[in-house]
């Protein structure tokens, strides 16, 4: 009799081919080491060692989770285990939020009730509410083939929201660029194509603009880019940090100077907030 995967199972990303091939040669080898765990009848941890029983001839062993958390429970033993990327975290909190605790096959009205909130999956893996919005956005709008790179970790799911964002022909040729620097390349350039195909020229309306604010809003779209930037070169802000520490060479005078500029205008965007946050305290 064939045992099928808990939804909650489902939400964690398809292991790859070569590790898949290398589980079940092991499980072949030593039998299967860690029993599967059933959750309402079907598998919630184990379907890889399931499918890998199945493909050697080894009889699979069972054991039923007996907690009363089986969504932390799928994260603990995975995330980890399997070293997901902040990318593919993602994809698994967006395909968790919103959505019930008990499945199909639950017979606990409880469990049937009990929705997982986002911020709840967001704390239980680690990412921000706004790389679960990408996520989702790669999910909804993303070709096949671009669901499955960011769900193996090939690419971040910030990249992939831009990608999304792409017809399907466009899509498919940027997901077949394996290299990312050239990818991102080509997404650049396909982007600005996208833009100016989706511009519609209009009569310029003349009205009595502030030059400060009129420089203000440009400064403001300079640093979205270069926040965008830094998000696609990397999965955090202290991976991004790292990786400038490592591969610039900091004995330039140069780049020296270059980093203390950016520091004043970082400084700078830190004193705006804080005058913005003033200014609605006063209005309250």
């Amino acid at each position: 009799m064939t045992v099928e995967f808990h939804p909650l199972c489902m939400a964690l990303p398809d292991m790859a081919d070569e590790p898949f091939k290398a589980l079940v040669e092991d499980i072949r080898v030593n039998g299967l080491r860690h029993d599967i765990v059933l959750f309402e009848g079907a598998i919630l941890d184990g379907r890889h060692r399931y499918r890998a029983c199945l493909t050697c001839g080894v009889v699979p062993r069972f054991v039923t989770f007996d907690g009363d958390d089986p969504l932390a429970f799928i994260i603990s033993e995975n995330v980890t285990r399997r070293h997901l990327s902040e990318s593919q975290r993602a994809m698994v909190a967006s395909r968790l939020a919103n959505r019930p605790v008990g499945g199909t096959y639950s017979h606990s009205a409880n469990l049937q009730n009990e929705i997982v909130t986002r911020d709840h999956v967001a704390k239980l893996l680690s990412v921000s509410d706004r790389t679960i919005a990408n996520a989702v956005r790669v999910r909804e709008a993303g070709i096949p083939d671009l669901i499955a790179k960011v769900d193996g970790g090939a690419i971040t799911v910030h990249e992939a929201a831009k990608i999304a964002s792409l017809n399907p022909k466009a899509q498919a040729r940027l997901v077949a660029i394996e290299e990312r620097k050239p990818r991102q390349r080509e997404l650049s350039a396909s982007l600005n194509r996208s833009a100016s195909r989706n511009r519609v020229d209009r009569p310029e309306v003349v009205a009595p603009v502030e030059a400060t604010v009129r420089y203000g809003s440009q400064v403001l779209v300079r640093l979205e880019r270069f926040a965008t930037d830094s998000m696609d070169a990397a999965e955090s802000p202290e991976e991004f940090a790292n990786r400038c520490v490592a591969e610039m060479d900091w004995d330039s005078p140069r780049l020296k100077g270059q980093l203390m500029l950016v520091l004043r205008a970082t400084a700078g965007i830190c004193a705006l907030d804080a005058a913005l946050r003033q200014a609605v305290e006063a209005r309250a």
